[in-house]
């Protein structure tokens, strides 16, 4: 698995610091998402066990599981597998819209556009956007601003999770309303 981040290189710009720096990465969907850059692996994420509401996402930098959690578990935390210990708290909010927030202050906003939800951004607390996934292509999109972001891979595996379980949801209500007429 080769590094998405500045933080799982060591390095502060991406491979080799080069000007002509990838911009999009595509995930593929089997039993887990892999997403990849150039080809390569750059991090998962798998669900662990075909009822459990918990995700596994890894990286070159670490292994986190991400389960829902708040009010009638419409949030969601990250908790690193190592020293079990939650590292950011994700509560959603009206519109499409929720606030991620790491324990170290840091905060990033995700948010839906678009008919049925296709397209996922990630700004920074300052506004700045750092991504945009495509469901429908399976694609990420990053700005310049994702080199110099430490949490890049997390960031990116963490909006895939939050695609995933919006469109678990719609299945489930699609479902039950189907059941119910």
């Amino acid at each position: 698995m080769i590094p998405l981040s500045p933080a799982a290189s060591g390095d502060p710009a991406w491979g080799d610091g080069s000007a002509n720096l990838p911009r999009t990465i595509n995930w593929i969907r089997t039993r887990k998402s892999e997403l990849a850059l150039s080809g390569e692996a750059t991090g998962t994420l798998h669900k662990a066990s075909f009822w459990s509401e918990c995700y596994w996402a890894e990286t070159p930098a670490g292994r986190w599981k991400f389960r829902r959690a708040g009010f009638l578990m419409s949030g969601a935390e990250i908790v690193d597998e190592v020293s079990g210990q939650t590292v950011a708290i994700y509560k959603a909010g009206w519109g499409r819209k929720g606030v991620l927030t790491f324990t170290d202050g840091e905060m990033y906003e995700l948010s839906a556009s678009g008919l049925l939800r296709p397209v996922w951004a990630v700004t920074t607390g300052d506004g700045e956007q750092l991504m945009r996934l495509h469901s429908r292509s399976r694609t990420a999109e990053l700005s310049a601003a994702t080199e110099r972001n430490r949490r890049t891979a997390l960031l990116l595996l963490f909006a895939l999770y939050r695609m995933l379980q919006a469109q678990e949801d719609a299945s489930s209500a699609v479902l039950v309303a189907g059941l119910a007429g």
